[in-house]
């Protein structure tokens, strides 16, 4: 993955933990697995999250599952930009990561062909994510459907 020289955060203590981030990602996932394939398909200025590269270093047994996601999601939604998130729940302090797919569809179609992906692909391997990646639908431009 290749990074800008300059300065990403304007505070110090967010760049270094930045900086921290990416380098402790290129030891323990680069070698294993194409991160840049990751931020290519998933949105590369969000996919370059902190948040998301710390969840990646840590639960790296996902980045299989989200390169093996891109074709199922490229043929259900073909015009849809996809994004990864890391939500954390604030009474239970478990974090998931979204594959979020964002489209412009209406909400019924948008959850018609959620389910159709679910069907067809990620229910078969989400017993193997243990509840650390899901994948949800983002309605883009509402106001023009």
């Amino acid at each position: 993955m290749t990074l800008a020289a300059g300065p990403i955060y304007i505070d110090g203590k967010e760049e270094k933990a930045f900086r921290d981030a990416i380098e402790a990602a290129s030891r323990t996932l680069l070698p294993r697995l194409e991160l840049d394939d990751i931020a290519d398909y998933y949105g590369s200025t969000r996919a370059v999250d902190l948040r998301v590269l710390d969840f990646l270093t840590r639960y790296s047994y996902l980045i299989d599952t989200l390169l093996e996601a891109r074709p199922h999601i490229s043929r259900i939604f073909p015009t849809a930009e996809v994004y990864l998130e890391v939500h954390e729940d604030p009474e239970g302090g478990f974090e998931e990561l979204f594959g979020v797919i964002s489209v412009d569809a209406s909400p019924e179609d948008a959850i018609r062909r959620l389910d159709r992906f679910d069907d067809l692909w990620f229910s078969r391997v989400a017993r193997g994510t243990e509840s650390r990646l899901n994948f949800t639908v983002d309605i883009r431009n509402v106001e023009s459907l």
